[in-house]
């Protein structure tokens, strides 16, 4: 990185410095983000709301904890230095938080900024933690790491890593940020790609209740993005029969025979399978999908015991369509344990 001064046409190289030199520690380091956040947050190439820092959950503290504009709960985990099991920790915090409902999320953005969080999300507010990713920060990253999150996100699970470069001018006192993502294909090492951003918060508009930016302007623009001809097929059929379509977060809506919400599937962009949010319960209803589908393992109760979540494979997709359009047709969808 270079100091420029133009009016001497004058270019010197500022001196890589290490992270914890400037910002003292970990905490100091989350200081800096939280204080900064639109501003980091766009750094990234990221739209996130923060919800607060210094998370409980369990008997553990999250660093970060945001939402991004699908509604996904985002886990942030920050590190100086490398840390081989920084993803473990990540991890362990997205799979709690799994079970964590909106109202939750919007008790811990507070009573001021909860209105912003609804906003947000296009005043969906059960959108809000319908799924879950993670995003980790550090100085560099361990190969074995970066292979570890490979191979998850092969398996479905969401997550971003990003390194930070430091640079320092001791004339001025003055210190640079540099921040890239760091490539993750099949020989992922800790070098830095200059691959575009996922999104840009200046790209998107909020439209009544939906969300347009420049990667996603249509339920077309979805299905494209859908490399799994029959699922293609499957969402394209679903919204042309009545399925309502929420391009900004790439799901569509079957609803119950009294019109309230009763499913919610996701496109899926990079797995083999969609993402199915049942949102309430029926009674039997666990059983009812664990006997339907040939992956019954993906069948969870989440929210509290409010909602049931399970994945939906290509072929899986007739029985499902015939059960929502069928055999659930009348059946009520309680906002409920049971």
């Amino acid at each position: 990185m270079l100091k420029v001064v133009f009016q001497d046409y004058a270019a010197t190289a500022l001196p890589q410095m290490s992270l914890r030199s400037v910002v003292g520690s970990e905490l100091g380091f989350q200081n800096l983000i939280v204080k900064n956040w639109d501003t980091f947050a766009a750094e990234l190439g990221e739209e996130l709301f923060f919800i607060h820092e210094k998370v409980a959950i369990g008997r553990l503290e999250m660093d970060i904890l945001a939402v991004d504009s699908q509604g996904n709960g985002v886990v942030v985990e920050l590190k100086l230095e490398r840390n081989v099991f920084q993803h473990v920790q990540a991890l362990t915090y997205l799979a709690m938080l799994r079970d964590w409902s909106p109202h939750k999320f919007v008790g811990l953005a507070g009573k001021s900024r909860a209105e912003g969080l609804r906003t947000f999300v296009a005043s969906d507010e059960a959108l809000i933690n319908s799924g879950q990713r993670i995003i980790l920060i550090a100085e560099k990253f361990d190969n074995e790491l970066l292979t570890t999150v490979r191979l998850l996100i092969e398996r479905g699970i969401e997550i971003a890593c990003y390194r930070v470069t430091t640079f320092g001018d001791t004339e001025s006192l003055s210190h640079c940020l540099r921040i890239e993502a760091v490539q993750l294909n099949r020989d992922a090492t800790d070098v830095p790609t200059y691959a575009p951003p996922r999104r840009r918060p200046e790209a998107s508009k909020r439209r009544g209740t939906e969300v347009e930016n420049s990667d996603v302007r249509s339920w077309t623009d979805v299905c494209k993005r859908i490399s799994n001809e029959k699922m293609r097929a499957f969402f394209e059929s679903a919204v042309a029969n009545g399925a309502k379509p929420l391009p900004s977060s790439q799901r569509i809506v079957f609803n119950e025979v009294t019109g309230k919400e009763g499913w919610r599937v996701k496109a899926p962009a990079r797995t083999e399978y969609a993402w199915v949010m049942q949102n309430g319960r029926f009674s039997g209803d666990v059983e009812f999908w664990k006997e339907l589908l040939t992956h019954p393992e993906t069948v969870s109760i989440q929210r509290e015991g409010r909602r049931v979540h399970f994945h939906l494979y290509a072929h899986d997709l007739d029985a499902f369509l015939k059960a929502v359009r069928g055999r659930l047709r009348d059946v009520h969808v309680r906002d409920e344990a049971i």
